[in-house]
């Protein structure tokens, strides 16, 4: 019975330290792991930054192909810039890191990438879109105008000038027109000076200067929607004319501020429905644009002053007719903007023709959004595109 209870025990203290010790091996195994996946993410984290560096060296200069070395946190990389064509790289960068165990530890990370143009967004719009109404022709107001500032729901707009130029003369004939800011020329004014005194009647004049005077010609750049599609990064083109009637014949993608809807059309578009067209959106077309119907825009996410959000490039005329509301910045070519009937426009315009503005005629200046002129700002930057992307 005694040598029972001592095997008994000597078998419990056997059984104690056969689990005590796979216990512990457990442990050390799962320490083991933990110790390997964390090294493993050092030398990923080390390979990520050789990566980065390269990205920025590439935007710094492109041409740059130079090896990119380090280390961080103890793990060191290797990145290397392999081209790709003209307009293409690919970055490889691995890293390493060896634990006292002696088994090294090794990450990769490989990238491919296309260059392209990137038009940056300024701080505001060039000169010749300053304005309420720009023409490289003569400005001719009659009938009932009125063009003042838009003061979104929010009141986050400050008074602004809301001013017309015309590079040649600017004429007056109507008694109702009411303008509230300058009116400049390059050439000539046609107006009784009390016609002038009730119709140009600045928001800000501080220095108490005339309302209307003569200025040098403002320089309107040349306006080509084609040539303005292979500069820019087109999401759509249309190669025959273009007939909105509903929503559903717009672009399913909702362009933002960073990245617009681009949408080239080598014909003729035109509204002939109540159209809203939600998002940042620019329209190249490279022959006429006619508005028919109401077009307008919803309130944007956007923090900063209050712009338009939709942009029309026309290469013949743009013609804005019937009972319609007009939110939307245009730059039409060398043809007239025709303005007949009783109309609003929430916006701008631009033309290098003249412009008669007749008829009852209600205009609600909203600034041009930078994001929107792009392509005349004249600041571009290579920007590199990841087109795949891949680690192990």
């Amino acid at each position: 019975m005694g040598k029972l209870i001592l095997f008994l025990v000597g078998a419990i203290i056997f059984a104690g330290v056969y689990y005590s010790t796979g216990e512990k091996g457990a442990q050390y195994d799962t320490a083991a792991k933990m110790a390997a996946d964390e090294f493993e993410v050092l030398a990923r984290n080390a390979a990520l930054t050789g990566l980065s560096r390269a990205e920025q060296q590439l935007a710094d200069n492109f041409d740059n192909k130079a090896t990119v070395t380090g280390t961080y946190e103890g793990a060191a990389y290797t990145t290397k810039i392999v081209a790709k064509g003209s307009a293409g790289v690919i970055i490889n960068s691995s890293a390493s890191i060896t634990p006292r165990s002696g088994e090294t530890v090794t990450y990769d990370v490989r990238a491919e990438y296309e260059r392209e143009n990137w038009f940056r967004i300024a701080d505001a719009p060039p000169p010749f879109m300053q304005y309420l109404l720009m023409a490289g022709g003569d400005v001719e107001l009659s009938g009932d105008v009125n063009g003042q500032m838009y003061e979104p729901p929010d009141g986050s707009s400050a008074p602004t000038n809301v001013d017309i130029h015309s590079n040649e003369d600017l004429t007056l004939k109507g008694k109702s027109v009411r303008i509230e800011g300058f009116g400049t020329y390059s050439s000539e004014m046609d107006a009784k000076d009390s016609h002038v005194e009730a119709t140009f009647i600045p928001n800000s004049n501080p220095t108490g200067s005339s309302a209307t005077y003569q200025v040098s010609q403002v320089t309107i750049p040349t306006l080509d929607p084609g040539l303005m599609a292979l500069a820019m990064a087109v999401d759509s083109t249309t190669s025959s004319d273009v007939k909105i009637i509903s929503q559903d014949d717009l672009p399913a993608r909702i362009g933002t501020r960073d990245n617009p809807y681009i949408w080239h059309i080598k014909g003729d578009l035109k509204f002939e429905a109540d159209i809203e067209i939600p998002g940042y959106t620019i329209f190249l077309v490279e022959d006429k644009l006619e508005i028919k119907k109401s077009l307008t825009t919803p309130q944007t996410s956007y923090e900063g002053a209050d712009e338009s959000t939709v942009a029309f490039y026309v290469g013949d005329v743009a013609k804005i007719a019937g009972e319609s509301e007009i939110w939307a910045q245009i730059f039409a070519n060398d043809l007239d903007i025709d303005l007949k009937g009783t109309v609003e426009v929430y916006g701008s315009l631009v033309t290098h023709g003249d412009v008669d503005l007749g008829g009852t005629v209600d205009y609600y200046y909203r600034g041009a959004s930078p994001a929107l002129t792009t392509y005349f700002n004249g600041s571009t930057n290579d920007r590199l595109v990841r087109v795949a992307y891949s680690e192990w």
